[in-house]
């Protein structure tokens, strides 16, 4: 009898050091848990950072851009500058409104075709109606 509690008392200290072992091998990959989803994070954090900096230097490029095609309507290039930021986020009718006040006040060149303007507005995705919306609503007289 005194034997067979021997050897209970073996295993059970056996198992308590197996179950320490685990314990301590389960902390050690929490640990190392943490740390990846860590490094994942600031990853993930880096990546979003550089695709908005990317995004931010094409946005840059296509005002560039535009403004580069507005230049042949506007007297100057700074106007053509200030009408460019100020149709961001207008709507159609804001930019007819913006383009009859440009022209109104002489910063639109005597010149220019207001059908061309029109073309360069829409081909950017800035101006969605019509050409016959454009020309009902705009007035180069």
């Amino acid at each position: 009898m005194d034997s067979i509690l021997q050897d209970i008392l073996d295993m059970h200290t056996e198992l308590n050091g197996v179950g320490e072992q685990m314990l301590r091998m389960r902390a050690k990959l929490d640990r190392i848990f943490f740390e990846v989803e860590a490094i994942v994070r600031e990853r993930d954090e880096l990546r979003a950072a550089s695709a908005s900096k990317s995004v931010e230097v094409v946005k840059a490029d296509e005002q560039e851009s535009l403004v580069t095609k507005l230049l042949p309507f506007f007297t100057s290039e700074a106007t053509a500058r200030r009408f460019a930021e100020a149709i961001k986020g207008q709507s159609d009718t804001g930019i007819t409104n913006l383009v009859n006040h440009y022209w109104q006040t002489g910063a639109i060149n005597k010149k220019a075709k207001k059908t061309h303007l029109w073309r360069v507005l829409h081909n950017a995705g800035l101006y969605d109606a019509q050409v016959s919306n454009w020309n009902a609503i705009v007035d180069f007289r």
